[in-house]
């Protein structure tokens, strides 16, 4: 199956002119809403299909977002929830090393350097997102607009994890013990303190085959789960295979993940770790 050729690299709504000299230095600017939060709403969508990705008492972003064969879509729906004008709207979103993208307005048309949400009102930017090979983390989306005349920056992250590049590929139980031994990139298994929402079998069924994309591993027992699937980039297609168990009386879940990939194994890895840790 031939790859999906990426579009050249962009930068995307480039600012005018370069921040003041007092912004340089600074922590992630969050708006209204708590690190925590932020992070929450991030891990979820790694996860799911749609949701929020940030929402304050001035903005709320949410996502929907289509994959099929190493690239995707994501429709970020910019709401302004106050009784002002948001003027000046600047999206940036920083491609790593494996992915690439563009943005344009959810009609189609070119992104400009600026844009204006009008009171009550929402619009909506495309991202058109790119596999290229694996890749561990997610891009860094900035988002700056100004709202009764003072400017407000957001510092978030494009919801595109490498798993959202992973498709199914079914095996039997005796497949997937022979292959788990010989992947090159192997580690530790990690145990996470987890709540009673992943202690429960079919959870982490649906976690690894509709959150991560996995084909589920026939003859399973209870409270175990494996998966196998695999990337699909333009340049590599590589293998990943999954270990989720629950232990309810120590409510932790040891995640364990090999692949033929460094940075598909890291990905899917610190993915799950996130996902099982969540509290809510």
């Amino acid at each position: 199956q031939q790859g999906i050729p990426a579009p050249p690299r962009a930068s995307q709504s480039p600012p005018e002119a370069p921040p003041p000299a007092s912004l340089l230095s600074h922590g992630p600017r969050v708006g209204g809403a708590t690190p925590e939060q932020v992070s929450l709403w991030l891990s979820r969508l790694s996860a799911n299909r749609e949701g929020v990705l940030f929402e304050d008492q001035t903005v709320q972003i949410g996502v929907k977002t289509q994959y099929k064969t190493g690239q995707g879509v994501v429709q970020l729906y910019i709401g302004n929830k106050s009784a002002s004008q948001l003027s000046d709207c600047c999206f940036s979103v920083e491609w790593i090393q494996g992915l690439n993208g563009a943005l344009t307005l959810g009609s189609g048309a070119a992104l400009p350097p600026k844009c204006v949400v009008e009171p009550r009102q929402q619009m909506q930017v495309n991202c058109e997102v790119y596999s290229l090979k694996p890749f561990v983390g997610y891009p860094p989306l900035s988002f700056s607009y100004v709202a009764s005349s003072i400017p407000c920056y957001l510092d978030l992250h494009l919801p595109v994890v490498a798993s959202k590049f992973v498709e199914p590929s079914p095996l039997s139980k005796h497949e997937f013990d022979a292959q788990w031994g010989k992947l090159l990139f192997q580690g530790d298994a990690c145990v996470v303190a987890s709540i009673d929402k992943w202690m429960k079998h079919e959870t982490l069924q649906a976690l690894l085959s509709n959150g991560i994309h996995l084909s589920l591993v026939e003859g399973q027992a209870e409270g175990e789960c494996y998966g196998r699937g695999n990337f699909k980039g333009s340049e590599q297609e590589k293998t990943v295979l999954v270990s989720v168990r629950a232990d309810a009386s120590a409510k932790t879940v040891t995640v364990d993940v090999r692949s033929d990939s460094g940075q598909l194994r890291e990905s899917l890895l610190e993915q799950l770790k996130s996902l099982v840790a969540a509290k809510k």
